[in-house]
């Protein structure tokens, strides 16, 4: 199972909210069950300032991060969003 949150990066809910939701989704729990917290896999403040606006307010260019979150694999991307897969489902 997959989970896509394809609403962009400029989303108005902060993103560590949006890729603990996307992969409580993929995991089929509420998200304040899920085994591993986020900070234990990535740092969360870091990963906004990644893909945070300019300081003018323009889009950064083109970004992406991979990284794992309690059994899932996640993608953060600013064109595609955020995309996340259970590892012990894939190919």
């Amino acid at each position: 199972m997959s989970a896509r949150d394809d609403r962009g990066i400029a989303a108005r809910r902060p993103l560590d909210e949006r890729i603990v939701r996307t992969v409580a989704a993929v995991r089929g729990v509420d998200a304040t069950s899920l085994e591993q917290r986020l900070y234990d896999a990535i740092d969360p403040d870091a990963l906004e300032r990644l893909f945070a606006s300019r300081p003018d307010g323009s889009r950064r260019a083109r970004g992406r991060t991979t990284f794992e979150l309690a059994g899932c694999r996640v993608v953060v991307d600013t064109e595609d969003g955020i995309t996340a897969y259970r590892l012990d489902e894939r190919r």
